[in-house]
């Protein structure tokens, strides 16, 4: 995008803080932000969120899960990609609601996984590890994995909550997708 997606201003407010915010509001005991190693971002000053740095560069969602759960002290890790502007609260305390004792859940949208906004076991974090090393980085393949291994399971949503999934990963879908979002033009490009 030529920019850092987190910088977007949705309604007065970055998607960064906005997803923080979000996960505050649904409960979350601990809020915690993957980055690339060296990269500058860090949460909002009014958020107690720790940044956990991605143990290989470069290697996309995948490896920030595997920070994620990692570094994570609960017995579940909710995962929200930070380019979901019209996720909401009761969208995620719905994808909780569908966490068993033995299994976490990734939603199904339109037949297709959203493995950036699901909730996963920390031992998911040993397949991310050999999904990283093989090289094989799309989130989808952790979450398929996770499937058939049963650590995972699959969660059709209903019609009218797949916005809540759409995701921004190109210019025009800022532009054209939507009326709630501006680009905060004092902020740097990367």
């Amino acid at each position: 995008m030529g920019f850092p997606k987190s910088r977007l201003v949705v309604e007065g407010e970055t998607l960064l803080h906005r997803q923080l915010r979000l996960l505050r509001e649904a409960g979350a005991s601990e809020l915690l932000m993957s980055v690339n190693p060296g990269s500058p971002e860090s949460p909002p000053e009014d958020f107690p969120a720790r940044t956990v740095p991605d143990r290989i560069a470069d290697s996309g969602p995948v490896a920030g899960i595997e920070a994620l759960l990692l570094a994570s002290q609960t017995p579940w890790v909710l995962i929200v990609a930070v380019d979901l502007p019209r996720l909401t609260v009761r969208f995620i305390t719905d994808l909780l609601h569908q966490v068993t004792p033995t299994s976490g859940v990734v939603p199904i949208s339109g037949g297709r996984l959203e493995p950036l906004c699901a909730v996963y076991p920390p031992r998911a974090s040993t397949t991310a590890a050999r999904l990283l090393e093989e090289r094989r980085l799309a989130a989808t393949g952790l979450a398929s994995t996770g499937i058939q291994e049963g650590w995972l399971r699959p969660w059709t949503i209903p019609e009218s909550a797949r916005e809540q999934l759409t995701n921004w990963n190109h210019p025009w879908e800022l532009e054209h997708g939507s009326q709630i979002c501006s680009h905060d033009r004092h902020f740097p490009t990367s």
